[in-house]
């Protein structure tokens, strides 16, 4: 049993995940190198503390503690994933975005024992989403300008709707844009979003070096 537990222990300090253990009530048994890397806590720090002490879950929108998984585990008896947007709250305040799971410990009897919580960083596929939703988006909104550039009889009104278009995708305050005028080595006002159309009438046709 001693040699068991101990490839169990190595097994799981091995392992990619960062791996938390603790027993019924909800205090750490076995904290694994890389969740004591994610947490900022290390093993003598960590065992024997309740584990929302050193596993602290927030909601990434909000902002709010996110319920406790391991307790969750204990009462219920099965696996429980966690919630969607949910971040690790590091001991030195950092913000890291985790996904996975926890599962109950049972022995040899069935009874539950503790809890186990996998979990891992998902840092740099959250941001290849963004990135790819990013782009995905940019693409929609020149392609379907392009289009309607194309059939316009007014493509001044088309480039004007762009403005707000672009505004909105980039979540900013205002937009404008200029073109320039080869004649005078000057930009040209030619469409804005995000003023007072009458201020925009007033510009309109002004110029800068």
């Amino acid at each position: 049993m001693r040699d068991q537990r101990e490839w169990l222990r190595v097994t799981l300090s091995s392992i990619g995940d960062g791996v938390i253990a603790c027993d019924t009530q909800c205090r750490i048994t076995f904290i694994n190198p890389v969740a004591e890397s994610l947490t900022g806590w290390k093993t003598e720090e960590a065992l024997g503390q309740p584990i929302t002490t050193i596993l602290r879950l927030i909601n990434e929108k909000t902002h709010e503690q996110a319920g406790d998984i391991a307790e969750q585990v204990l009462r219920e008896g099965r696996i429980v994933a966690l919630a969607n947007h949910t971040a690790l709250l590091t001991r030195d305040g950092r913000e890291i975005p985790i996904e996975d799971s926890a599962a109950p410990i049972s022995d040899e009897l069935g009874q539950v024992t503790g809890a186990v919580l996998v979990f891992h960083d998902v840092t740099g596929r959250r941001r290849a989403i963004d990135q790819l939703k990013e782009s995905e988006a940019r693409l929609r909104l020149l392609s379907g300008t392009a289009g309607r550039l194309l059939a316009a009889d007014n493509p001044q009104t088309v480039v004007n709707e762009l403005c707000q278009a672009v505004m909105d995708h980039l979540d900013c305050q205002a937009f404008f844009n200029f073109l320039a005028d080869e004649s005078t080595g000057r930009l040209r006002l030619n469409a804005c979003a995000g003023i007072p159309t009458r201020k925009f009438a007033n510009s309109n046709g002004s110029t800068m070096a």
